[in-house]
This record gives structure tokens, C-alpha cells and sequence, in this order.
């Protein structure tokens, strides 16, 4: 069972905004030994007793977050995307909806947050591009996955934890030589919402994949990011794609 992404209404611009900690993180590593931003912030509690190489390796990490952010901070501003998640629900959103089966389960992980579950194997990529275009489909992802930050915003301030990413579960039953013609359209999908939304996804699951999914994979693939795939028999095309895929 599962249930749309959908978009909670009521939130200001305030509410949306990404990842904040990054910017506290890296000003409190900058920050003198006995300053109170270091408190409580991951990494500085050793401060100025990290070795030099530990210490430089973290900074550098903390520029690289900063630097990420800054870029989203000015794609945000650029693209206007804080007044088009807070507009209202469009035809194109309607449409992206109904024919993008792409929710959350019913219930949410161990630790509370929510997972994603896309039936890819049914989605008609090319037919989503052909009614309302590539762009209007991209904006539609993208403000799915701003909402999912605020769900674990809001999971984290119940919670005390630090949240940023939940699992995605890919069926790709049905999967088809079809889908090859919607990969431009994912792949352009990807290209907005990956270096945006980096840290969204934690682990993808990929479940009853056919011997095409690895050809596809490589045609779409950009962010390396780790996936496990999960059959149901361990035959030839299971194998193929453990040897494409880096497994978690």
C-alpha cells in the first residue's frame, strides 16, 4: 500500500529552506576552539586535538557542503523555485500524478522515516513528456523532493535526530526495450535533481529487475550512487547486473 508524495500545504518560504546545518557546521569549524558553535556540532567536538591531515580532510569536506549549498541557494533564487512549490497544484502536477507512480509506502522505517516506492516498471515516461513537457515534468520531481525534506525537518524536530535521506524502492516490473525511449526524460530528471537534492536518497532497492534494467542503468546512470538489487532467482541476468551495479 502506498500513498502519493503530495505536497503539504501551509508552508512558507521559511520552511523550505535546504539544509542549514551545512553553513552552521562549516562556521563552527572555523570558529575558535572554545567557541559555543561548536557545541553539539558533528565533527568539532575534538576541535583544534584533530591531527592536521584529520583536520584538513574536514575542512575540506565542510568547504565542499558549503560550496554545495551556496549553488542550490543560487539555483533556488535563479530557477524562482521557492514561489513554484509554494504555488498552487497545477494541471501538469495533476497529470504528473496520476501518471507517475512514484508514493510512500503506508508505513514509515525503523527509525520513523518515510519510503519511497516508484513502480518504474509502469511508468510511460514518454507520454508524461508528450502531455506536458520535459520541464514541467523535472519541476514536478523536484518539488517531491522538497517535500520529503520537509517531512524529515519535521521528523527530525520531534525526534532530536539528524535527518536528511530516505530509501527508495524501485519495482521494476514491466520494464520493457519501451522504457528506453523515456530515458532522455529521466536522465533530465536526474541532471536537476541530483546536484539539488543530493543527500535525499540514502539507498535505492532495486526489486524484480529484468535483464534490461542493466542496459538502461548504463544509459541513465550519473551519480554512482550504491544500489541493492534484490531477485527473486539467482540466474544469469541477476549476475550481469550485480556485475554492473556497485552494491551497498
Amino acid at each position: 500500500d502506498a500513498r502519493p508524495l503530495g505536497r503539504s500545504s501551509g508552508r512558507d518560504a521559511a520552511a523550505t529552506r535546504p539544509r542549514t546545518i551545512l553553513l552552521a557546521a562549516a562556521a563552527a569549524t572555523r570558529a575558535p576552539s572554545d567557541d559555543p558553535r561548536r557545541r553539539g556540532t558533528p565533527g568539532c567536538s575534538q576541535g583544534s586535538r584533530l591531527a592536521p591531515p584529520q583536520r584538513a580532510l574536514w575542512i575540506a569536506q565542510v568547504a565542499k557542503a558549503e560550496a554545495m549549498l551556496r549553488a542550490h541557494g543560487a539555483w533556488r533564487h535563479n530557477y524562482g523555485f521557492d514561489a513554484l512549490y509554494a504555488a498552487p497544484e497545477s494541471p501538469e502536477d495533476a497529470l504528473a500524478r496520476k501518471w507517475w507512480p512514484d508514493g510512500v509506502l503506508s508505513g514509515p522505517d525503523s527509525a520513523g522515516r518515510p519510503v519511497q516506492y516508484i513502480r518504474l516498471g509502469a511508468a510511460d515516461l514518454p507520454g508524461i513528456e508528450r502531455e506536458i513537457g520535459r520541464k514541467a515534468f523535472c519541476d514536478y520531481c523536484a518539488k517531491l523532493n522538497e517535500t520529503c525534506y520537509a517531512d524529515l525537518r519535521a521528523l527530525a524536530a520531534k525526534n532530536g535526530t539528524l535527518e536528511t535521506g530516505c530509501d527508495l524502492i524501485m519495482d521494476m516490473k514491466g520494464l520493457g526495450a519501451r522504457h528506453a525511449r523515456g530515458v532522455p526524460l529521466f536522465a533530465a530528471m536526474l541532471k536537476l535533481t541530483e546536484p539539488n537534492f543530493p543527500e535525499r536518497l540514502r539507498h535505492v532497492f532495486v526489486v524484480r529487475a529484468p535483464w534490461i534494467f542493466a542496459s538502461l542503468l548504463a544509459a541513465a546512470r550519473d551519480s554512482g550512487r550504491a544500489l541493492v538489487v534484490v531477485s527473486a532467482r539467482r540466474d544469469a541476468a541477476a549476475s550481469r547486473l550485480e556485475r554492473t551495479i556497485r552494491l551497498a
